[in-house]
């Protein structure tokens, strides 16, 4: 009996162990809702006119508020790649950029490679496509 009572502890102290690992591995803190489900991420990049701006947000979903968030974008435009830090506004979980566009920028798809850090652990970098598309007064 006491063997048996002595393998379910081990067996139960190793699961929590492992429980705890998982969650970590995820970006949670282990306890509570956050905790139990991995960190999302949604990035979108605009269009943008020649001449304007092109606006970059990422949106990390199940953090804590008070979570260390921090984003960098890399920006793929064909007169060369623009790097910027994107900004949170106090403890949302939204950080967004606007990036100049040059008047003579070439039109078509732009590549945005987007990484976040969410209390020290980066996440897999993901990659949306923006737009540059021709101003609305040079189509009349």
């Amino acid at each position: 009996m006491r063997r048996t009572s002595l393998v379910a502890i081990v067996a139960l102290l190793l699961l929590t162990i492992a429980g705890g690992g998982i969650a970590a591995a995820h970006g949670g803190s282990g306890s509570g809702s956050s905790g139990s489900k991995p960190i999302e991420l949604r990035v979108r990049a605009s269009k943008a006119e020649q001449g304007e701006t092109l606006r970059v947000r990422a949106k990390v979903r199940r953090a804590d508020h008070d979570s260390a968030i921090a984003a960098q974008a890399v920006i793929h435009f064909a007169s060369g790649d623009v790097t910027v830090d994107l900004v949170r506004k106090g403890h949302s979980r939204e950080l967004k950029v606007r990036v100049p566009v040059l008047a003579d920028e070439a039109l078509g798809p732009v590549a945005v490679d987007v990484t976040v850090t969410v209390d020290g652990v980066v996440l897999p970098m993901v990659t949306v496509t923006g737009e540059v598309v021709v101003p609305d007064d040079s189509l009349s």
